[in-house]
């Protein structure tokens, strides 16, 4: 009779593009192992492999008119970006979230912990036993508390934007400080402790970021490879959405754009008007059409004769190779997956992580990114579209990279192994 398989907890804070990358990570694992995937109760995993915990929302934060929080992790963040002096609320937050992740480890005792980094401050709301090894994730360099020199603070700091700066104040730090308000029921060590008995992983191509200059201080550091999601292993991927299949028959020129949560926000409006009528424009001239992802609502009739919205989900797998050029934040879900197929990118970046890669891209291949705060999109633009939609030898190069070796879901169970 073979022993019972033993569990492994896998924690994100419940964002679509990290649960997405957390089952990436996860491919390999739940093969050989129980996974525990603690998230947000509202995603739904469709994987039979994982037994489902899930975070809740406190009510007063659902209730109170004046937070207006979504029942989500992702909502409560939003809320601490533009109430960074509520500490009750954001401290009774916390309280729920260590009660759970300590119950959680109790009742399944599980031999490791993957953690997706942006959820990272909850490692000092543990109290498991130290020799659970815990793993935290990065699927882009990041800055994770104003406290500890972090390998890439000083190559991340340029583009000091106004999200970036509330973001860093109070998403990636409110937890930790949070636990520092009442570390006698948190787990013991300092900050820096804590943070050098993690291990380290990095989830992207060496291809994407040779400049970085990695300043280890005796940490434990693996590299695991670029995150590619099941779809990438598939010889058929199907549409899913009848609307979606229906324009790629019809449609062989394909502009994919796609903003993820930020599509309808007042910080892109201005310029993603303007992007919209260009394209158009553009489409007109060139026989192209853009398929537009979740962008009921943001198109004005008359652009919808080449401006074509697909709500809902959409496989990336599905409609990338079927591009010839993506626009759009510079997710790392979705910029893996371009990467995979070789397709042509331009970002329009929204978050730190994001300028970094938007950066990183243009040095490369000499495609600038759209800033959103500029005045005005890149000049001219068609000139500017021509040259973005060009394969170039970086994009390919990156694009083989991913193709050989072990994948990163193969290393990361050879690591907690």
């Amino acid at each position: 009779m073979r022993p019972p398989k033993e569990h492994v907890l896998a924690i994100d804070l419940g964002t679509f593009c990290d649960n997405k990358l957390m089952e990436s990570a996860l491919r390999e694992v739940k093969h050989k192992y129980k996974v525990v995937y603690l998230t947000d109760d509202g995603h739904k995993l469709k994987d039979a492999a994982y037994i489902k915990e899930g975070f809740t929302t406190p009510d007063f934060f659902i209730k109170d008119p004046h937070t207006r929080v979504a029942n989500s992790s992702k909502g409560f963040w939003s809320w601490m970006v533009t109430h960074p002096g509520d500490t009750y609320r954001a401290y009774k937050w916390a309280m729920q979230i260590r009660d759970k992740i300590n119950d959680v480890i109790a009742k399944y005792e599980p031999k490791s912990i993957l953690i997706l980094y942006p959820a990272l401050s909850v490692v000092w709301l543990f109290e498991q036993p130290p020799e659970i090894p815990i793993y935290v994730l990065y699927y882009a360099p990041g800055i994770v508390s104003r406290d500890i020199p972090w390998l890439f603070d000083s190559q991340l700091r340029d583009p000091a934007f106004p999200l970036y700066k509330a973001s860093k104040a109070n998403v990636e730090s409110g937890l930790e400080y949070l636990c520092r308000i009442s570390s006698h029921s948190f787990r013991s060590g300092t900050t820096e402790e804590v943070f050098r008995s993690l291990h380290h992983v990095f989830c992207w191509d060496d291809a994407l970021v040779p400049q970085l200059k990695l300043g280890f201080r005796g940490l434990h550091v693996h590299k695991a490879g670029a995150l590619l999601s099941d779809g990438t292993q598939k010889k058929i991927v199907r549409a899913g959405n009848p609307v979606l299949r229906d324009l790629v028959a019809k449609h062989k020129n394909i502009i994919f754009v796609s903003f993820g949560t930020y599509g309808g926000s007042e910080l892109l409006k201005p310029l993603l008007e303007r992007l919209l009528q260009v394209l158009h424009e553009f489409c007109i001239a060139h026989d192209h059409a853009v398929i537009f992802h979740n962008g009921s609502g943001l198109v004005p009739p008359e652009l919808a004769t080449t401006i074509h919205a697909v709500d809902g989900y959409v496989p990336y797998e599905y409609i990338v190779p079927k591009s010839k050029l993506v626009i759009f934040t510079g997710s790392v879900c979705l910029q893996n997956i371009s990467f995979f197929y070789a397709v042509p990118m331009v970002f329009f970046p929204v978050l730190i992580e994001q300028f970094y890669w938007a950066k990183n891209y243009e040095y490369h291949t000499g495609v600038p990114y759209i800033d959103y705060q500029a005045p005005s999109l890149p000049e001219p633009f068609n000139a500017f579209l021509k040259k973005a939609m060009k394969r170039n030898r970086f994009v390919r190069a990156v694009s083989r990279n991913l193709h050989k070796g072990k994948s990163a879901a193969e290393n990361i169970l050879e690591l907690i192994s």
